[in-house]
């Protein structure tokens, strides 16, 4: 029996038998869920254009994931690092790894070093992951936004998506 039967039989139950507390917080409990189910339904047929929300810390800041990937991806095929420096969050977290396989962590400071060191920091393969990524389909969790498999970070910062880390 689906929820809306178990509604429509409730309604017609007689409260006045001995378990009427319980029949009552089982009706309410019900309507809740039907309520909340039909919320999610709303909410799975949005577009992909209509802004996400982001929960950072405390408070709920419109993130809209999708045009911030489409913009870094004209940025890689143009080849605009100024566009693409001009998106980062300084100081920015570089992780990576040397040749014989140990790791490495540094950060960049300022947007000139990042320019400076672009081809260093922007590799081929950070520049294929991001070309690669469904701008509708971003990986998100309490970090903010991953792009590829982890070559990127960005979150918001006063409500604007910046890159925060890069894993080359």
């Amino acid at each position: 029996m689906n929820t809306l039967a178990r509604l429509n039989k409730l309604s017609t139950h007689d409260f006045s038998a001995g378990n009427s507390y319980l029949s009552v917080f089982i009706y309410l409990f019900l309507c809740i869920s039907l309520f909340i189910a039909t919320q999610n339904t709303a909410k799975a047929e949005n577009t992909p254009q209509e802004k996400v929300s982001v929960q950072v810390g405390d408070v709920v800041q419109p993130l809209v994931a999708a045009e911030f990937l489409i913009l870094l991806q004209k940025a890689i095929i143009e080849n605009d690092r100024d566009a693409l420096a001009s998106v980062v969050h300084y100081p920015v977290r570089i992780n990576g790894s040397k040749k014989d396989g140990t790791a490495f962590r540094f950060s960049v400071k300022t947007k000139d070093q990042f320019l400076k060191h672009y081809e260093y920091i922007i590799t081929k393969k950070v520049k294929q992951d991001i070309l690669d990524q469904d701008p509708y389909e971003v990986f998100q969790n309490y970090q903010g936004f991953m792009v590829g498999s982890g070559s990127l970070w960005m979150r918001p910062y006063n409500g604007t998506p910046l890159i925060y880390a890069i894993n080359r």
